[in-house]
C-alpha cells in the first residue's frame, strides 16, 4: 500500500464560546482596540448555506476507533461533503486532493514554497505565515460551490467549514492526511462563562506563575475539556496565578458543575463512541504551529501593525521580529514572556519561576482536540462592539466571510464570543 492510498481524512475543530459580560473578570481594563480578544465576532443571519447531514453514524459501536471501521461515518453523508468540496457527483477522497492540490496551485498560498518553517539558529521560529501551508481555505470552498459555506452536522453539533488542509511535514506538505477544519456554527445554548475568574494586575514586571493570559492554564480551556487533556490526564486552571486548582474544585466549582458538556466525544477518549481517534491536534498542523496576527495584518498590507498575541501559534516561539522589520511585541511589556514557560526546569523570564511536571505549560494547549479559535485564524469585519470603523476587514487565515464569523443562536442575546488570542501587549487582559 502505498503512502496515498494510506491517507485518511482528519478533522480539526475549534469552538466559540460565547461571553457573558456579568461575570468576565478579564473585561475591568483593557490596554487597547485589539486586546479585546471578545470583539471580533458578531451575530447576523446565515444564507448561501450547502448543508451536509450527520457525518457520524448512528449505529457505530462503542469502540470504533479505527479508518478501516466503516461503521464509523456515515457513507452517504462523507460523499454529499467530498461532492461539495470538489463540484463532482460521487466524488472520493482522491476528488478531494486533486482540488485541494489545484486550489493551491491556482490561488499561491504559502505552501507554494514561501511557507519556511523553523530554520532558525535560535530558539525562535522565522516563520512568516500569512496564510494556511497547503489547501484550501473559505474563500476557495466557496469558488467551487457557487459562493457557498458548507455547513455540517458532527457529533450533533452544526460545524462551518472553514479550511481544508494537511497534517503535512516541512519536506512534504501534500503527503500527510487531509485535515477538515471546523469552527463551531453557534454558541451551546446555556454556555456562559469567562476566560479567567482573576485577573493579572497591569503593569511589565510581575511574576505571575500563570498570568490571566496564559491560555493553558484558564478556566475556560478546562471546561471546554471537561477538565481532561488528550492524554486523560486532569486539564487544571489557576484562580491566583500561582497555584492550579482541578475542575470542579475552587472558587467556580459550583458554577462549573452547572454545566453540562455535550463534547466529550470529541475530547474524552474514554467516552462511549467517541470520535478522539479522528481529530487533529494543532501542534500537527504547520500554520497553526507559527501564526500570528501580526503577520496576517501585514499579510494583508496593514501599515497600523497591533503587534502578536499571545496563545495564537501551537507550537512554536513568535519571533521578536522578523527579517530584520519591526518588533512583534511591544516594548517594555512581558507579554511575549509567557511563550518561554514552555520548558520544565528552567527558570523563565517574567516569573522567575520553574515549572514541574504537573504545571501547565504555555504550548500545552496544541495538544488539545478541540480548541478556541484565534484572531489570526477567523480575521475581523472592521469595526468595534461599538461600531467604529478600524482597518478595513481582514479575512484571517481561514478567509472567513460575514456569515461564518457570525453566529445566529435565537436562544442568546449575546453579540460576541471569546477567542484564544491574549493581549498583544500585557499579559493583564485577556
Amino acid at each position: 500500500m502505498n503512502t496515498r492510498e494510506r491517507r485518511r481524512i482528519s478533522v480539526l475543530l475549534s469552538v466559540l464560546l460565547i461571553l457573558f459580560v456579568v461575570t468576565s473578570f478579564a473585561l475591568v481594563s483593557q490596554i487597547n482596540m485589539k486586546a479585546d480578544a471578545y470583539t471580533k465576532v458578531f451575530p447576523s443571519n446565515n444564507k448561501g448555506v450547502t448543508p451536509i447531514a450527520e457525518l457520524l453514524s448512528g449505529n457505530r459501536a462503542d469502540s470504533a476507533t479505527t479508518v478501516g471501521d466503516k461503521s464509523v461515518f456515515d457513507f452517504d453523508s462523507l460523499t454529499s461533503l467530498f461532492s461539495a468540496l470538489t463540484g463532482k457527483a460521487n466524488a472520493t477522497l482522491k476528488d478531494v486532493e486533486d482540488e485541494m492540490a489545484k486550489a493551491q496551485y491556482n490561488s499561491g498560498k504559502a505552501g507554494d514554497g514561501t511557507y519556511t518553517p523553523n530554520t532558525s539558529t535560535t530558539a525562535y521560529s522565522n516563520a512568516f505565515v500569512g496564510s494556511i501551508h497547503y489547501g484550501m481555505n473559505s474563500e476557495d470552498i466557496r469558488s467551487v460551490t457557487g459562493g457557498n459555506n458548507i455547513v455540517v452536522t458532527f457529533g450533533g453539533q452544526v460545524w462551518n467549514v472553514v479550511a481544508l488542509t494537511t497534517t503535512g511535514t516541512s519536506a512534504d506538505v501534500s503527503a500527510g492526511d487531509v485535515v477538515l477544519t471546523l469552527m463551531m456554527k453557534n454558541p451551546l445554548d446555556g454556555y456562559r462563562t469567562n476566560w479567567n475568574g482573576w485577573q493579572t494586575p497591569i503593569n511589565s514586571n510581575h511574576n505571575e506563575k500563570y498570568t490571566s493570559t496564559f491560555y493553558s492554564a484558564s478556566m475556560i480551556r478546562s471546561i471546554l475539556l471537561n477538565g481532561k487533556g488528550s492524554d486523560g490526564n486532569a486539564v487544571k486552571y489557576t484562580e491566583n496565578g500561582s497555584s492550579l486548582v482541578a475542575l470542579g474544585s475552587g472558587t467556580k466549582a459550583t458554577a462549573i458543575a452547572n454545566y453540562d458538556s455535550k463534547l466529550g466525544i470529541f475530547t474524552d477518549i474514554n467516552a462511549k463512541k467517541n470520535v478522539t481517534n479522528f481529530l487533529v491536534k494543532p501542534k500537527d498542523v504547520l500554520y497553526m504551529q507559527d501564526e500570528s496576527y501580526a503577520d496576517i495584518e501585514t499579510a494583508a498590507g496593514s501599515t497600523n501593525n497591533w503587534k502578536s498575541g499571545q496563545n495564537e501559534a501551537s507550537k512554536n516561539k513568535i519571533p521578536s521580529a522578523f527579517g530584520g522589520g519591526t518588533s512583534k511585541w511591544y516594548a517594555g511589556w512581558d507579554a511575549y514572556y509567557q511563550q518561554e514557560k514552555s520548558v520544565y526546569g528552567t527558570a523563565v523570564q517574567g516569573s522567575n519561576q520553574t515549572y514541574s511536571p504537573g504545571d501547565q505549560l504555555y504550548f500545552d494547549w496544541g495538544e488539545d482536540l478541540l480548541w478556541l479559535p484565534s484572531w489570526a485564524e477567523v480575521g475581523e469585519h472592521g469595526t468595534t462592539s461599538a461600531g467604529t470603523a478600524v482597518n478595513s476587514s481582514i479575512t484571517g487565515l481561514w478567509a472567513l466571510n460575514t456569515n461564518q464569523r457570525a453566529y445566529s443562536n435565537a436562544s442568546t442575546t449575546a453579540t460576541q464570543a471569546w477567542l484564544r488570542s491574549g493581549s498583544d501587549s500585557s499579559s493583564g487582559t485577556a
